[in-house]
Formats: structure tokens, C-alpha cells, sequence
């Protein structure tokens, strides 16, 4: 019996993660399409943000996750998956280590790709900054700058560990760097990465 593809989208913080999948979603419909599960999955815009959250919320996020993955029944895109194991670290190690081995599980299941989308935390945070400002905009100016120094320190604390997952997810990746790339030219990669993965995976496609 032939697996069905499952293409992971994932890197750091305004890596243009969100931006890829909705170009492959344009591009080739006939996927299914898994958005990131997030903070705002539970908490709507209560959530401020902040790179990373709670042991409590990141743990939330992946359970949510595990479960969409195991509905899958289709070749299927999926924003971060595996990857959101890189904010759990932070709080818990070994549970951690624990939803990896889940996560592997589960992955096995299916033909993997990954396409991970490399930014600087400098850029990050360059990109990110403005969105993030009006996010805090109503907290008094000294939490502002608490929340705002918070956020940045976090863009540079979780970046080794987006590469740290990098390196040992197990299966086939295609890093694109984007950290000074034009729209166009960001768009361009994606399409020619995504049928590169079609061509090579054509036993396992509609």
C-alpha cells in the first residue's frame, strides 16, 4: 500500500511559513491543507504572543496537533508540525523527547518532505517588530518595553533550536533561505521546490 505524502512547513518566527503554505494552497488545491495550530487556536485574540508561550499552552498546541495528523487521510501540507516540539523544549526536555518519539510515529506512517524556511532572529525580529508593537499597544509603556525585549530575546533563544530540529528530523529537506529574498523570488523557489517533491513522488499523487 503506497503513503500518502505529508509536506511540513516550518521555520522560525516571519520566516514566511504562513506565506508558503498559502502559495502551495493556491497552487495545488487538490492537497489538504493543515494550518499551524496556535495560541489563537484556544484563546483567540486574548493571546498576545510572544514566540513562545506556557508549558501548559505549548503542550495544548501539540496534542492538538498529534490529533489532526492522525485524522490524515490524504497527501497532505501541514504548517509546523513536528517542529512545534522547538517551542516545548523550552519547558520540558522530556516530555519533549516523549512527543518526538510520538511525533516519529506518526510520520512514519507517510512519504515525509520537509521545506524549512531559514531567517536570521535579526530579521525575525525586523519583520516582526511593527505587527508585534501593536499588538502590546495597550499595556502601560514599561510593559510594553518588558514585552517588547521579551519577544526578542525569545527570536534568538529558540533559533539554534529550529536548527537543532533541522538537523535531526529524519527525513527528506529542502532548506530555502529567506532572509533578503523578494516576494517573486520567494514564490518562485516554493513552486519549483513543491514540483521538484512532485516529480520525485509521482507513484504517491492524484
Amino acid at each position: 500500500m503506497k503513503k500518502r505524502l505529508l509536506l511540513t512547513i516550518a521555520g522560525p518566527q516571519s520566516a514566511g511559513k504562513t506565506t508558503a503554505f498559502q502559495i502551495i494552497k493556491d497552487h495545488f488545491p487538490y492537497f489538504n491543507f493543515l494550518p499551524e495550530i496556535n495560541p489563537y487556536t484556544f484563546y483567540g485574540k486574548k493571546h498576545l504572543g510572544g514566540a513562545f508561550n506556557d508549558e501548559k499552552t505549548e503542550i495544548l498546541i501539540i496534542k492538538k496537533d498529534l490529533e489532526q495528523l492522525r485524522k490524515i487521510k490524504k497527501n497532505t501540507v501541514v504548517e509546523t508540525g513536528i517542529f512545534h516540539l522547538v517551542y516545548s523544549e523550552i519547558f520540558s526536555p522530556k516530555k519533549t523527547k516523549n512527543f518526538f518519539q510520538e511525533y516519529l510515529n506518526l510520520y512514519h506512517h507517510f512519504q515525509n518532505w520537509l521545506i524549512f524556511i531559514d531567517v536570521k532572529p535579526e530579521i525575525s525580529w525586523k519583520r516582526r517588530r511593527k505587527k508585534y508593537q501593536e499588538r502590546v499597544k495597550n499595556l502601560s509603556k514599561e510593559k510594553q518595553k518588558e514585552a517588547l525585549d521579551r519577544y526578542k530575546k525569545n527570536l534568538y533563544r529558540l533559533y539554534p533550536l529550529w536548527l537543532k530540529y533541522l538537523k535531526i528530523f529524519p527525513f527528506n529537506k529542502i532548506v530555502i533561505k529567506n532572509s533578503y529574498k523578494t516576494f517573486f523570488n520567494f514564490k518562485k523557489e516554493i513552486l519549483e521546490k513543491v514540483n521538484l517533491i512532485l516529480k520525485n513522488n509521482n507513484d504517491y499523487f492524484l
